[in-house]
């Protein structure tokens, strides 16, 4: 009896063989839900966030404010190809408003349109990548952990923030900035603060106090803002 797959073009293997121009077979990701989740766990898209999809953002959450437009925006980003312009999103919302939802979605539509050039770093577990290099015991360097992170065409940083600012955090950050903003790639950016104070944040604390004056004026020309107030949605859903 004949095997079955799920997928009968790459057969549930996530991928497929194109010919190029030249008569060479390559292996790319199939289209298939198999093959767009392989590529999203290789940008780094945490397990917990693959499925998710604009189609499955919820917007109607209550006493929400800017998560429609955000939907919009991001969504609009991606259909339009409006990252080809070069700039990006940051993104600063209270704490379980849907940000990290709505960065892997933008991932998982870009995927599905056969952009595969994304990486996906939470802020925080990437200096503790960096400081894990200082180790005499250490495989890699820290050239080794940044390369992927400042090379790749879109790169979206997540919880910015969530580290408090030293002046080695900020050169770490500004080195990222610096270098993308020089080449022209676009970075897409959450983080909990605000620069006023917001009822729900996280803190009182402004992004410029967490990140820098200097890296927060440089995240003015590279990214568009994005405000998202509202309840923790992972609370609400709690409650059910």
């Amino acid at each position: 009896m004949p095997e079955k797959f799920n997928c009968s073009k790459c057969k549930d293997s996530g991928w497929t063989l194109f010919t190029d121009k030249n008569g060479f077979k390559i292996a790319i990701p199939c289209d298939c839900e198999i093959g767009v989740k392989s590529v999203l766990r290789r940008a780094g898209i945490p397990e917990r966030y693959l499925d998710c999809s604009f189609e499955n953002f919820k917007v109607s959450v209550p006493k929400a404010v800017g998560l429609k437009k955000a939907k919009t925006l991001l969504y609009d980003y991606v259909e339009l190809e409006l990252f080809k312009k070069k700039y990006g999103f940051l993104i600063k919302g209270t704490v379980g408003c849907g940000k990290t939802h709505l960065c892997a979605a933008v991932a998982r539509a870009l995927v599905k349109k056969g952009f595969y050039k994304i990486y996906f770093v939470d802020f925080k577990e990437l200096l503790d990548d960096i400081k894990s290099t200082f180790s005499f015991s250490s495989d890699i360097n820290e050239a080794d952990v940044l390369s992927p992170i400042l090379n790749t065409s879109l790169l979206i940083i997540d919880d910015l923030g969530s580290e408090r600012n030293t002046e080695w955090t900020e050169d770490v950050f500004a080195r990222i900035l610096n270098y993308r903003y020089n080449r022209g790639l676009p970075v897409i950016i959450t983080t909990n603060y605000f620069d006023r104070e917001v009822k729900g944040a996280l803190s009182g604390e402004t992004l410029e106090e967490r990140v820098g004056i200097r890296m927060r004026s440089r995240l003015y020309e590279m990214c568009r803002d994005i405000e998202i107030i509202g309840p923790d949605y992972r609370m609400l859903m709690h409650k059910k």
